[in-house]
């Protein structure tokens, strides 16, 4: 009777206790090698602590519709060898992108502020839909690694900012090749 509903409602209570709170926002912060990590537009959004670990590699993020990443942090996402990144329209990146390692790929639906390559043989394709625009950097789009494919058919904002006199790509390596308006 009464004892045993008691009793189930105190440990109903005390497992409810247990169970962690859920993680919106971005799933992970800091990806271990070979991890998913998923951006949503839930709470926390923005996610403002970025996701940041460049020792790790094989790491895919998918940022959602709607998600917002960075903003606190120097870059929004800062990762290692083949990273891949996707993100949806209307998802924005605020801090930047940064791949650290070679072999990464990046579709960029929603926007980024700026995107840097430093590990080499990386594809970069900006959607219809993607834009690389807002930051005060100096360049948007900047390569410091060779055999880069960057593929722009959104936009990509070279309109001067604070003391930068802003320019689209810039930066040096062999073998990069960069497309305006192809699929």
């Amino acid at each position: 009777g009464l004892k045993s509903t008691t009793a189930l409602c105190a440990f109903g209570a005390a497992a409810w206790a247990l169970v962690p709170d859920a993680r919106a926002g971005c799933d992970t912060n800091t990806p271990a090698n070979g991890a998913t990590v998923t951006c949503t537009s839930a709470a926390p959004n923005p996610d403002t602590t970025g996701i940041s670990d460049v020792s790790t590699t094989d790491v895919t993020v998918n940022v959602l519709s709607g998600a917002t990443v960075g903003g606190g942090v120097p870059r929004a996402i800062d990762l290692g060898s083949r990273t891949t990144i996707v993100t949806q329209a209307g998802s924005a990146l605020l801090s930047g992108v940064r791949l650290q390692g070679p072999d990464g790929n990046i579709t960029l639906g929603g926007s980024a502020d700026s995107l840097s390559l430093s590990g080499g043989n990386a594809t970069v394709l900006i959607e219809e839909t993607g834009s690389v625009e807002g930051s005060p950097v100096a360049s948007r789009i900047s390569v410091f690694s060779d055999n880069n494919i960057i593929t722009v058919n959104g936009s990509v904002d070279s309109t001067p900012n604070n003391a930068f006199n802003t320019s689209a790509i810039s930066g040096n390596g062999d073998g990069n090749r960069f497309f305006v308006g192809a699929n």
